[in-house]
Order: C-alpha cells, then sequence, then structure tokens
C-alpha cells in the first residue's frame, strides 16, 4: 500500500474532530452502523478513517483517542442536518415546549363569546366541529355528568355516584350508535376501565388519549366494554377533556378517530386540552342549557325549548304560540324551570344565566 502524503498535527486534530462528529451521528441516527466501531471510534466508512492512520506527528492510536475526546465538545448532533441521514426524529420538541396556534385558538373564544345565550348548542357544534377539525378527529361530543350520590354510598359505587346527565352529538347517530348509548344510560354496573379511571379523578381537569397510560390498554382492549364500544364501531383512539363546573357537575368533550390506524399525538391532545381549559364560562353555560349541576333535577327537553324562549325576552303567550302549547301548559313548564333552578323571577333567571350559574 502506497504511504499518502501526511498531514500537519493541528490539521489531524480537526480532521478527528470532524470524525468524531460523522462517526456519533452516523451511530445515533442509525443510517450507517457500519461507520462506528466501538473500540476506536472509526469505520471503514468513515471519510476521514486514512487521513487520520497516515497523519505523521500523531500516532495512530492518540488520533483515535482525540478522536473519542472531540465528541465531548460537539454540540447535540441530532439537531444538526446531516447528509448521511436525514431522519429527524430527535428534532421532535417535547409536548410541553410545543407551539400552539393560540391565535386561532383565540378567534374561536371569540366566536363562541358571539354567540346569544339561547344558542348553547349551536356554539356547542361550532366548538366540537372546529377542534375535530384541527385534530383531524372524528364524531365529536358533549357530556354532561352530575353526582347523584355521596358518601358511603359513594365510596362504594364504581363511578363515584356520577352519572350522565345529558349527552349531545354533533352528527346523527347511526342505530348502533344509538342503541349503545341507550343501554350505556341504563347501566348500573360495567361501565368499562376508562369511564371509571375519569370518575376516580373528578374535580380536577384533565385531558387523556386512550393509549397514554391513564387506564392499562392491553387489559382494556381485551374486556367485552372495548369490543362492544369501540372495537364494533371503529373507534380506533379517543380524547377525553373533562372540566369540572361545580362540584356536583363536569363537563366532558370526547373526539374519536374511527376507521383510521393513525392515532391522537401528543401535540393535537394539548391542543384540544388548551382550547377547552379556557372556556370555563362556556362549560357552565352548557350545564345550565341542560339544568345541570344548579338544578334539583335535570330539566326535560320540553322544558329547555321553553326555557331558551324564556331567554330571548318574550312573554308566555308568545312561547305557548312559537312552541305549538297551551298558555296554561306553557305557564306550567315555566313554574317548574323556576322551581328546578331555586329562582323566582326571569330577572334571577337572567341573573343566573349571565354568571353562568
Amino acid at each position: 500500500m502506497k504511504r499518502r502524503k501526511g498531514i500537519g498535527p493541528e490539521e489531524a486534530i480537526s480532521a478527528a474532530r470532524e470524525s468524531a462528529s460523522v462517526v456519533m451521528r452516523t451511530a445515533i441516527l442509525g443510517a450507517n452502523p457500519r461507520a462506528c466501531n466501538m473500540k476506536t471510534g472509526v469505520g471503514k466508512d468513515c471519510p476521514w478513517r486514512d487521513k487520520l492512520a497516515f497523519a505523521p506527528g500523531l500516532r495512530k492510536k492518540e488520533a483515535m483517542s482525540r478522536a473519542l475526546a472531540a465528541v465531548v465538545a460537539v454540540t447535540p448532533l441530532w439537531n444538526k442536518p446531516h447528509p448521511i441521514s436525514p431522519v429527524k426524529r430527535w428534532a421532535r420538541p417535547h409536548p410541553r415546549t410545543m407551539k400552539l396556534p393560540l391565535d386561532k385558538v383565540h378567534k374561536l373564544w371569540d366566536e363562541l363569546s358571539e354567540f346569544p345565550a339561547t344558542e348553547a348548542l349551536t356554539a356547542c357544534a361550532h366548538l366540537m366541529r372546529t377542534l375535530s377539525g384541527w385534530v383531524d378527529g372524528d364524531r365529536p361530543a358533549w357530556l354532561g355528568v352530575v353526582r347523584l350520590l355521596s358518601g358511603r354510598a359513594a365510596l362504594k359505587d364504581s363511578l363515584r355516584g356520577w352519572r350522565q346527565g345529558a349527552l349531545f352529538f354533533v352528527d346523527p347517530l347511526t342505530p348502533q350508535e344509538l342503541a349503545l348509548s341507550r343501554e350505556a344510560d341504563t347501566r348500573t354496573s360495567g361501565f368499562g376501565m376508562t369511564t371509571e379511571a375519569l370518575a376516580a379523578t373528578c374535580g380536577a381537569f384533565r385531558a387523556h388519549r386512550m393509549r397514554d397510560g391513564f387506564v392499562d390498554f392491553k387489559a382494556f382492549e381485551k374486556t367485552e366494554h372495548y369490543q362492544r364500544f369501540y372495537t364494533n364501531i371503529g373507534v380506533c383512539d379517543r380524547i377525553w377533556v373533562g372540566m369540572p363546573v361545580t362540584t356536583q357537575a363536569e363537563s366532558f368533550f370526547l373526539i374519536d378517530r374511527r376507521n383510521r390506524s393513525k392515532r391522537f399525538t401528543a401535540s393535537e391532545l394539548k391542543l384540544a386540552a388548551y382550547t377547552l381549559r379556557g372556556v370555563l364560562w362556556f362549560h357552565r353555560r352548557l350545564m345550565l342549557e341542560h339544568g345541570l349541576g344548579i338544578a334539583q333535577k335535570p330539566l326535560s327537553p320540553q322544558e329547555r325549548r321553553v326555557l331558551r324562549e324564556l331567554l330571548t325576552g318574550k312573554v308566555v303567550k308568545q312561547i305557548a304560540d312559537d312552541l305549538g302549547l297551551s298558555l296554561h301548559t306553557a305557564g306550567d313548564h315555566i313554574k317548574s324551570i323556576f322551581k328546578k333552578l331555586g329562582i323566582n323571577s326571569r330577572t334571577e333567571l337572567m341573573a343566573l344565566w349571565l354568571r353562568g350559574g
């Protein structure tokens, strides 16, 4: 083998540093394992191998030693672009430092505030469609839950005394979904691991994905509940965002991802959580829409319709005409609403609505 012309000591050190950089980049990113020899730090594919081997004034062993020592001085290599490996998996930001599209979130909050008090469900549909589009989700839903049991009775209950009070879907339910919804509403046991886990953490804001560890997913996917309520309707992932409204009422938003292999990312969960965390007043409005959290009993569908008419300032006769009710029936509904909400007049009703309960 013909001896090549050597290089000086300073150039050899620079070559060693560059060699270490190449070797460590290659090893970390896994693009070319042959370029990394753990004993010498240089493999046969290293572009600086020949220069290091024939550098006069520096023995090969010393050059290799300096090459490895130079790694300490090299800045984090996974943040630097390198032609050997275009992979940028190490450049993925940590969930805590992810940047959120704050401008469009704040714009959505402003849009919600512009909806009249009588159009809470319309505003809810706008919120869910927008947020579902941002995170590429399917079939968003809102769920209002109330605590019906307390004390020892609640401790013995698998849901700590919490039960569904209201359910709202943006899209019409399929017959299969409707049957499952009715079944879930009448169940007294076997609620599912995710539902029980959410009930166990009541009283605090929380946001979860199906596989982020808040339940043992491997055990959950083997249950009958998972097969019936998730697999059979194509749910591959779900986001839950829960917000305490009062000590006795909580508001939940659910977003599915169906019939797809791609799951929700940490950034998508964070976006959903941030968007819904900043509108506590809207959660309260949704609960009031159904008489949850402050009413002795939930309002019936007809009472909710009458309530929306009351909030527009219409007199009893106008309400009766618009809803196709008799004057006497409309008056009875108004009395029932006032009794359930613990108020005595329209003035108190408006004050209750404006302060969000």
